[in-house]
């Protein structure tokens, strides 16, 4: 789903440091070097507060634009900045100064938001209720500061951000600048400064993954988490993907999706026994599930003993759910489940296989490889969010040790077609605040099967041929 602030940087809000060496999955130990994590950071968290500085809201959770203004505020000799949609207007002010402060600036983004105010034809903005439209629409409510309906110069100097970037001329590019049409989604959200420090997170740069949706006083922003690194080994990897998307590998132009070569996982231990993994999707299918982000994701699940606990945008990928049901018949697991309403009960949603349930989509197609669990479990459903916002979390936190966390949604689409990045952090006090965040989310989620899908299974099946269909369209 693809949804839409000046704030100084909280130092209270830095948790306990890691310290840390490197080492790189090949078992070469490099020198120790002092290391640390920062966050995980939750926009949704009771703990924290601020106030909102478009909508003048003061909050719970904790400010992710700020955080973003205060690490690029850092850099001192280059930015690089790969992240799917930018548009907080104070985040393109403070990637302007640096560019004019004279530290090299690369900006990619995804070719479907690579565009300022000055691009679209206003005039064809009317009432539509599809995604696309209703996303336009709010971003022109957003800089209509005066709300009269008209854009003013000055208006748009202030809060069209991808505006205020092009018209300083900053470096950037888009995953057309292989010559293709786009990869299927250039979906990063990370930031490395200076080439030593990175920030990652789940959220987009735009209001609604931020703060919230602009129109809506309701809202408080799709719930999103952010961590900060400086760990030689992982920050490494994260600039050598970055120079993959922007073409400066030796004999390179840009290369996005399956046009890259293959990155394996990368690890660096860290202190107490602690690990920090690193993988970069899309794999070519080819090269087997194994290989794959979502193959790290699933041996990081067959690890599970004591709980799993998941908070995710999208669910479909079938091996994890295989997973999770073979490791429940192996031990007493207590495993919990959020995915956002959108997806949760959709026919391709692993939500459905762990109810022990099934539902054909709405073509009549039913999909040869789910396997409805033989014991369902009720622990599995939805958040309660303000109306408007999203889960748009993509962490498991396992055995309460083990962090599973990064853009990867965990689908087919986000494994085989997507720019994405996933983090396995194997340290308790990384995996004490995820597990603080899902247990917010839980604790007045609706969980089990709600009777709408109940009838819904029951409409579909007396609609639709008794012989089964061939799967297809699947995400």
């Amino acid at each position: 789903m693809r949804k839409n602030l000046e704030c100084t940087f909280d130092l209270g809000l830095l948790r306990r440091p890691i310290f840390a060496v490197a080492l790189f999955v090949t078992g070469s130990l490099s020198a120790a070097t002092p290391s640390q994590i920062w966050g995980p950071y939750f926009n949704h968290d009771e703990a924290s507060s601020y106030t909102d500085p478009y909508r003048g809201i003061h909050r719970s959770g904790s400010d992710l634009e700020s955080l973003i203004i205060s690490e690029i505020e850092r850099a001192t000799t280059s930015l690089d900045i790969a992240v799917q949609e930018l548009r907080l207007p104070q985040v393109a002010r403070a990637i302007v100064r640096k560019h004019q402060a004279g530290v090299r600036v690369r900006l990619v983004f995804e070719n479907d938001y690579n565009f300022s105010i000055a691009d679209l034809d206003l005039g064809r903005v009317g009432p539509g209720g599809d995604h696309a439209t209703k996303r336009i629409q709010e971003y022109v409510r957003f800089v209509d500061m005066n709300v009269d309906g008209h854009l003013s110069d000055y208006e748009i100097s202030q809060r069209d951000a991808m505006g205020i970037l092009k018209g300083a001329r900053v470096p950037m590019i888009d995953d057309t600048a292989d010559g293709s049409k786009g990869s299927p989604l250039m979906h990063h959200k990370f930031v490395v400064v200076d080439g030593s420090r990175l920030l990652v997170t789940s959220a987009n740069f735009t209001m609604s993954d931020v703060h919230g949706d602009f129109s809506s006083p309701v809202s408080r922003g799709n719930a999103n988490a952010l961590l900060i690194f400086n760990d030689p080994t992982i920050v490494a990897q994260y600039h050598k993907e970055f120079d993959f998307l922007w073409g400066s590998s030796p004999g390179s132009g840009p290369r996005f999706g399956v046009h890259k070569p293959y990155r394996g996982a990368v690890r660096s231990e860290i202190a107490k026994g602690g690990t920090l993994t690193v993988q970069f999707s899309p794999t070519s299918k080819r090269l087997g599930f194994d290989a794959s982000t979502s193959g790290l994701i699933d041996r990081s699940l067959q690890r599970a003993q004591k709980s799993v606990d998941m908070a995710l945008f999208v669910f479909s990928e079938q091996r994890f759910s295989d997973t999770l049901q073979m490791l429940t018949k192996k031990f007493p697991l207590q495993v919990r489940v959020l995915v956002e309403p959108t997806f949760a009960f959709q026919w391709f949603s692993e939500t459905l296989d762990m109810l022990g349930l099934s539902l054909r989509s709405p073509t009549c197609v039913r999909d040869p490889n789910n396997s409805p669990w033989s014991r369902p479990v009720r622990s599995v459903g939805t958040p309660q969010l303000e109306d408007g916002d999203f889960l748009h979390h993509k962490f498991a936190v396992i055995d309460g040790k083990t962090t599973v966390f990064g853009s990867q949604n965990w689908s087919n689409a986000a494994n085989d077609s997507n720019d994405e990045n996933l983090l396995v952090i194997e340290d308790e006090m990384v995996s004490q605040k995820f597990a603080i965040e899902f247990s917010r989310l839980y604790r007045d989620a609706r969980l089990g099967a709600p009777q709408r899908l109940i009838r819904e299974i029951k409409r579909r099946e007396s609609m639709c041929p008794s012989a089964d269909q061939d799967q297809s369209g699947q995400p």
